[in-house]
């Protein structure tokens, strides 16, 4: 059986971190991002698109953890 609460930690501290490298990568591409015509735009834009979306996979997992739909009742084992 997992330990929910340390899943749920697990889960909220690298939802921190992604959250962390789409700011830096949106600081660090600012200048890039005005020019919208260079391949290194597109691919950083995608980048931090990629990463928000990530975060709110966890979000969602996050919520669904909470609300209890992960709990789950033993199924006997089958004969056979």
């Amino acid at each position: 059986m997992i330990d929910e609460k340390l899943l749920l930690k697990f889960i909220r501290t690298k939802k921190e971190e992604i959250e962390e490298e789409v700011f830096s990568n949106y600081k660090k591409h600012t200048k890039t991002l005005e020019n919208m015509e260079s391949m290194e735009a597109v691919t950083a834009i995608i980048d931090i698109h990629i990463l928000m979306n990530l975060t709110r996979v966890l979000n969602e997992l996050i919520g669904i953890i909470e609300s209890g739909k992960f709990d789950v009742i033993e199924n006997p084992k089958k004969g056979g």
